[in-house]
Parts: structure tokens; C-alpha cells; sequence
């Protein structure tokens, strides 16, 4: 991934993979199973830390800019 700023995609594929590969990753965060399509909150673990994780990186990329 590249930086926030600056260069900006234009090809629609590499963004269609972006969203796509966000949304697998979304769909596994927060644990909806691929047959009833419904939310299972037993892995509420994996979806903390990823938010601490980028909640992390964006104070750090904050920071840098100052």
C-alpha cells in the first residue's frame, strides 16, 4: 500500500481489488459466516486489534507530518 497522499489510483481493476480484498477482510474481522450471512461476535478479539493496530498507525502518520 502506498501512501494516503499524493498518488491516487486511476485504473478502476487495482481499485476493484482493493475494495474487494477489504471487504474479505471486513466479512473476516467481523465473523460473518458464509452461509446465513449473519455476525458472530466470538471473534471480537481479531476485529480490537485490528482497530488498535490502525488506530496506531494512523496516530503514528499524524505525527510524522508534523
Amino acid at each position: 500500500m502506498g501512501p494516503h497522499f499524493g498518488y491516487a489510483e486511476t485504473n478502476a481493476r487495482p481499485i476493484k481489488e482493493k475494495i474487494l480484498q477489504k471487504n474479505e477482510m471486513t466479512a473476516f474481522l467481523i465473523r460473518i459466516d458464509r452461509q446465513t450471512g449473519k455476525r458472530g461476535a466470538e471473534k471480537d478479539w481479531a476485529l480490537d486489534t485490528s482497530c488498535k493496530i490502525e488506530g496506531q498507525r494512523n496516530w503514528s502518520i499524524k505525527n510524522l507530518s508534523h
